[in-house]
């Protein structure tokens, strides 16, 4: 058996062509698999085989010119950049065509909603329990930017968050509970990592946001002038600071004021932007801003907003007054689905009470069939914590976006959405409420 493989492998990197050959072989099957069978294990398998095929011809060509046959050596490390050429211009236009590709996904076309089957439709926008929200930050943010003040001088910001260094230790869960149950907040995790990014209003209504970013087209009346924020709490550090890195302005807070490094991103032209950085002993705050004013007026507005959160975290003990729910007397839990920006994307809310800490996520299925959907993408794009108390008639809301990818746009077939809470004490998940909505796929 050593013998066979010790030919085998002389065969293969004592040859001109063989290594090339193997890796074209490989990488027709890849692509082939990739255009017409969409097999996802055996995509992975032939990718890995591809990478190896191609390290492969480079190991062939080294050992080639070690033998002394440099020709040979010469067309082995001379196929290894075309066919990697090739390799990545076909990766592109698998990547391209999955993304643009017209071709119908007729998933759900022929379901047929059985009778007895009692399905919602999703309505157009949520409203707000008992009168459209109002956010001070919100329209202080608007307002700053329509005064088109500020648009020169170095700027600089106060660093006065020195109670943020009370949530280093034990109050640093009665933070993140706090959060969870305000409407402003939504409490998520990033790669294992907790954090909080805060909720702008738009239209009346408190709404999640790709990533936390909220601009100007979404929260103002007029979108001129331009603007985008976000704001995050990290409560054991900084979460996103690294992809920031040109534009980024880190402090210990309590330092006093800090000049702001603002970069004029002239090849987008849109605008200056920084990204600001406070720590204290465990948390931090981040805060994005993207505008044509040098003052940052909603990095200090929103530095303002924390530290009054944060006082109100410290004195808070009935959490059910941040996250109240008219007319909810009965306890009992209620899901609700909106619309999004396009068919297939669409904004859950529920209003629930799990009865401990934890974290809640959304499962949909088929409901014909029951079967699951887009499971790899929405359990983790929907997991966040929620609010709770011991109290079952107070309701916590619990609010995210989803993307549903199995039909297309005009398919519509029922959906079950169902919200489950994974518990902190390590007690088994639990399914706290479904609902059935006539739905439709996202068309790529």
């Amino acid at each position: 058996m050593q013998a066979t493989l010790n030919k085998l492998a002389k065969a293969y990197f004592f040859s001109a062509w063989l290594p090339s050959a193997l890796a074209l072989t490989i990488f027709g099957l890849f692509f082939a698999n990739g255009q017409k069978v969409h097999i996802p294990f055996i995509d992975l398998a032939l990718l890995l085989a591809l990478a190896g095929s191609l390290l492969g011809i480079l190991i062939s060509g080294i050992v080639q010119f070690k033998k002394g046959r440099k020709l040979w050596g010469a067309l082995n490390l001379l196929a290894l950049p075309l066919i990697g050429l090739l390799v990545f211009w076909g990766l592109g236009f698998l990547l391209f065509d999955r993304l643009f590709s017209e071709e119908p996904d007729n998933f759900g076309k022929n379901i047929v909603i059985p009778a007895d089957m009692k399905v919602s439709d999703p309505v157009e926008s949520f409203n707000e329990p008992g009168e459209p929200a109002a956010d001070e930050l919100t329209e202080s943010i608007i307002a700053a930017f329509a005064t088109n003040s500020g648009t020169s001088g170095s700027p600089k910001i106060s660093t006065d968050l020195a109670i943020l260094n009370e949530f280093a230790t034990t109050k640093r869960q009665k933070l993140i509970e706090y959060l969870s149950a305000s409407p402003r907040w939504l409490v998520t995790e990033e790669e294992g990592k907790p954090y909080a990014y805060r909720r702008l209003v738009i239209g009346g209504r408190w709404q999640n946001t790709l990533n936390g970013f909220y601009s100007s087209f979404e929260v103002a009346p007029s979108p001129e002038p331009n603007f985008q924020t976000r704001v995050v709490i990290g409560f054991d550090g900084p979460v996103f600071a690294e992809p920031f890195a040109k534009i980024l302005t880190t402090a210990q807070v309590g330092i006093g004021d800090v000049p702001i490094r603002v970069v004029d991103d002239k090849a987008a032209n849109q605008g200056k932007e920084s990204y600001v950085v406070l720590q204290s002993a465990r948390a931090s705050v981040e805060i994005f801003e993207q505008s044509r004013l040098d003052a940052r007026p909603a990095t200090r507005l929103a530095l303002a907003e924390i530290k009054h959160e944060l006082e109100m975290a410290l004195i808070s003990t009935n959490l059910a007054t941040l996250s109240p729910w008219p007319g909810a007397e009965s306890g009992e839990p209620v899901i609700q689905l909106a619309k999004g920006m396009q068919g297939g994307i669409y904004q859950v809310r529920a209003f629930v009470n799990p009865g401990e800490a934890g974290r809640a996520y959304i499962k949909v299925f088929e409901a014909t069939q029951n079967t699951p959907l887009s499971a790899d993408r929405i359990k983790p794009g929907s997991i966040c914590r929620i609010g709770w108390s011991t109290n079952s008639n107070e309701p916590f809301r619990y609010q995210s976006e989803l993307t549903v990818y199995e039909g297309d746009w005009g398919n519509f077939y029922p959906g079950r959405f169902e919200l489950w809470f994974i518990p902190d004490s390590g007690k088994p998940e639990r399914k706290l409420v479904e609902r059935i909505f006539r739905i439709e796929g996202w068309m790529r």
